[in-house]
């Protein structure tokens, strides 16, 4: 505080003045890189502080966890001896002096744990069987600052390795069916956290190729030939059994193709092919119906040759005729309710015929093959007007 005072010569009295000088406030800034918390990377903390005051005149002071690490009248940096994972607090303060005030600013980073790198890979992916067996390649890697983590290396958790780097290592026969599970995995440590990553690869089981065919393709009628069944398998090395059931019964078997012929007569097959599969395999089936119905289509003829329909004394020829495989349906031929002739191929009726109403039936009662049939047949001989005939002499004269 100043005080100031004036008088004039000759005059009595003076007059007094006082003017007071506040103390300053210095301009103080503090600044960091990085300038907000983060995640341990290795690197350390820099601050970047100054202080402005006349004539540099006044100390600012920084302070790391209450510890004097600088000092400076214009401006300085500093940098963190240690970029390890912590809570970093910087002060940054001057106490003043006879012209300015005492000022502090304030910066807290925390150095947080960071998350190790860690990464898998394979030289072959997923795949399916096909007998080929190679090396599939892993290759693992953990990345930490200065290579300050370690970390284990899991196959199906036996362990394969253990590193703070990169590394590989092989599987073998590689592309036989199973699941493997790899793993790198880290404790971590003061400036890590823990941590895991995993690669899953499978070798699937393949799908056998089979085939099953049946000639005729489709159901038929009866016609006494057997149903041909093809079946077949292919596999790496004819490894897989193929078998064959005929209605429920194992009738055949085979690594590669077989045949197989079946019953001919009237009924239903169901014919399935069919594979357990193995390690490398999955099971397979097909499976087909074919139906051989009667047969109801068979030659059944039944004819009239040369009849008249006026008696005239010729014979009436009847031809009947059947055919069925080894001939084994007979046919029955009636004139009425009488019982002709009976005969599983033909036959053919000469009868004098005299006039009147003939009725003829061709008949089979079918068996498990055949179906039944009956054909008819009706003619008629009508009487004929018989010729006559008259001679008389013409007009003659009287001799006595």
């Amino acid at each position: 505080s100043y005080t100031a005072s004036a008088n004039v010569v000759g005059y009595t009295g003076n007059t007094t003045g006082t003017i007071t000088i506040n103390k300053g406030t210095p301009t103080l800034t503090l600044t960091t890189t990085p300038s907000a918390s983060f995640n341990y990377n290795g690197l350390p903390i820099k601050a970047i502080f100054s202080i402005n005051t006349y004539n540099n005149q006044t100390i600012g002071n920084l302070y790391l966890n209450n510890i004097k690490v600088a000092s400076t009248t214009t401006s300085n940096s500093f940098t963190s001896p240690s970029a390890s994972v912590g809570s970093y607090s910087f002060t940054f303060n001057t106490l003043g002096d006879n012209n300015y005030t005492s000022l502090s600013k304030n910066i807290t980073i925390n150095i947080n744990q960071g998350t190790p790198i860690l990464s898998l890979s394979s030289s072959i992916g997923n795949m399916t069987y096909n007998g080929v067996l190679q090396n599939n390649k892993i290759t693992y890697n953990i990345s930490s600052y200065l290579n300050q983590l370690t970390a284990n290396v899991y196959l199906n958790g036996a362990l394969q390795a253990t590193t703070n780097s990169i590394g590989s290592f092989n599987i073998t026969n590689y592309g036989l069916p199973n699941n493997y599970n790899i793993t790198i995995e880290t404790a971590g440590n003061k400036n890590y956290t823990s941590g895991i990553k995993s690669l899953y690869l499978t070798v699937s089981k393949a799908t056998p190729s089979i085939s099953l065919s049946t000639s005729p393709a489709s159901s038929f009628e009866y016609n006494g030939l057997p149903i041909t069944v093809n079946y077949g398998i292919n596999t790496v090395s004819n490894q897989l059994k193929l078998n064959l059931y005929y209605n429920n019964n194992l009738v055949s078997n085979t690594f590669t193709t077989g045949t197989f012929n079946a019953g001919s007569g009237v009924g239903s097959y169901t014919f399935i092919a069919n594979t357990l599969g193995n390690n490398n395999y999955t099971s397979a089936s097909l499976s087909k119906t074919i139906n051989i119905t009667k047969n109801n289509t068979y030659p059944f003829s039944f004819v009239l040759l040369g009849h008249s329909t006026v008696y005239n004394g010729t014979p009436q020829e009847v031809q009947a005729k059947i055919k069925t495989v080894g001939n084994q349906l007979n046919g029955s031929l009636y004139l009425g309710n009488t019982l002709i002739q009976t005969t599983s191929t033909n036959t053919t009726i000469i009868k004098e015929a005299s006039a009147g109403a003939y009725s003829f039936k061709w008949t089979t009662p079918g068996n498990y093959n055949y179906t039944s049939n009956t054909l008819y047949n009706n003619f008629t001989i009508s009487k004929a007007t018989p010729l006559l005939s008259l001679n008389v002499p013409g007009n003659v004269t009287y001799t006595g």
